[in-house]
This record gives C-alpha cells, sequence and structure tokens, in this order.
C-alpha cells in the first residue's frame, strides 16, 4: 500500500463530507489528531480491506450445475436479445438499521419514486432531496444486457416498462430505486461456458463485496467538530 493509494483515500473522505482533504486534515487537527498517525490508520484499514477481497475471492466458486442453470435458465433466453438502459439512485442505509433509520430511508425512497416518476432528472431529483436533508447517490448505469444487470435488481428490471421506476430495492449499502429509461434489441450469440463461470463468479463477488462494504461503513470513521464519529468511512 503506497502513498497514493493512501492520499486517494483521504481524498475520497473528504469528498463524502463535501470538504477538500486539506479541510479535512486541518478539521483532524482541531480535534487533536497526529495527521501521520491518521493516515497510518487508513493505511491499515486499506491492507485490510485488500485481504478481505482477496479472501472473499478465494471463498467464490461456480458449479458446473450453475452453468447448465443459467445456459437453460428463463432469464438468459428472455433477456439475452435485449438491452436496458437503467439509472439507479441509493437511499444509502446501514446493514442493520434502527426503526428510525429504516423509516426515514423508506421516507427518502417514496420522495424519490415520487420525482423520478414524474419525470426529474437523476440531478433534479438529487438536488431535490438534498434541500429535504435525504443524502443520496446517483448512477446511470448505462445499457446492459439482462446478465450484466446486478442480481438483486434484474427481475423487476427485466419486469419493467420504459419509463416506469421501481419499487425500492433493499440490499446491503441501502434502499435502490431505479429507472428504465429505454430498451432495445441485441441479437448477441450464447456464451460459452467459460464467459458464463466468469460472468457468475463477477456477480458472486459483487454480491460479497456490496456486503462486506456496508460492514465497513459501520466500522470506519473520521472526527468532525461537534460531530463524533458519525461520518463514516466510504
Amino acid at each position: 500500500m503506497n502513498d497514493a493509494d493512501i492520499d486517494k483515500a483521504i481524498s475520497g473522505i473528504a469528498n463524502e463530507n463535501k470538504i477538500s482533504a486539506e479541510d479535512l486534515y486541518q478539521r483532524l487537527g482541531q480535534e487533536g489528531m497526529n495527521i501521520a498517525d491518521y493516515r497510518r490508520e487508513i493505511k491499515e484499514q486499506l491492507t485490510m480491506q485488500k485481504l478481505q477481497q482477496q479472501e472473499i475471492v478465494s471463498r467464490i466458486t461456480v458449479s458446473p450445475q450453475e452453468i447448465d442453470s443459467y445456459l437453460s435458465s428463463k432469464a438468459w433466453h428472455s433477456g439475452s436479445k435485449m438491452q436496458y438502459h437503467i439509472e439507479d439512485i441509493t437511499v444509502p442505509m446501514s446493514e442493520t438499521p434502527s426503526d428510525e433509520e429504516l423509516s426515514k430511508a423508506q421516507q427518502a425512497a417514496k420522495f424519490v419514486k415520487n420525482e423520478l416518476s414524474s419525470g426529474k432528472s437523476l440531478k433534479q431529483t438529487a438536488t431535490n432531496a438534498t434541500n429535504k436533508a435525504f443524502k443520496l447517490r446517483t448512477a446511470d448505469l448505462g445499457w446492459r444486457q439482462s446478465q450484466q444487470i446486478p442480481t438483486a435488481f434484474v427481475d423487476q428490471v427485466t419486469h419493467m416498462q420504459e419509463k416506469q421506476v421501481s419499487n425500492p430495492i433493499r440490499t446491503g449499502n441501502g434502499l435502490h430505486i431505479l429507472r428504465l429509461l429505454s430498451t432495445r434489441s441485441d441479437i448477441g450469440q450464447t456464451p460459452n461456458r467459460k464467459q458464463v463461470e466468469q460472468y457468475l463468479l463477477r456477480h458472486k463477488f459483487e454480491d460479497a463485496m456490496q456486503d462486506w462494504v456496508s460492514k465497513l461503513r459501520n466500522q470506519a470513521f473520521i472526527t468532525t467538530p461537534g460531530n463524533k464519529h458519525t461520518n463514516k468511512y466510504a
């Protein structure tokens, strides 16, 4: 783990808190934290993340039966010739939210669905949500075949109509609200078994990482004046 990796991680923390890296260092100093000690903590976290990612990869396998099942699945045959342009807004939430946190997240998700259903853009929705003290993450997922859509989303997306907005989908990192912008035909070839294996491995890894990242958000943090232990490392 080199200095560039640490600088990148710290910049990410600063961005998450809507401040510059310089401001972050200043706040840490005001809290009495030594910068060198803080960088050492970040390095230890990054090292642990790398080790845990390697551990996750080592545990993931795909059996021949899973490949056979996928190749014969209805989802593959119905979706392999279609592409879906998807937008995603996430209402962040801890893995085991309190009743209050869940209630606030559900309220935010309802607001997001109404905004998207009325035709608001991702940017407009996020701005309006910020004004209501809802913190969201937005992403245009672009054009994807069904087998490229995250497994938690694929069932809803492949049954949606164009311009339709999904009900909130709960995952390890929060509530996701999707909008299907458009669909198009994609005449492609059936993948070989190796390609299917790589696809299934990738999706298993994504699911495992999503659960793991949500746990990390409850463990790593920075302290800011008057608000200790509340700004999670992302």
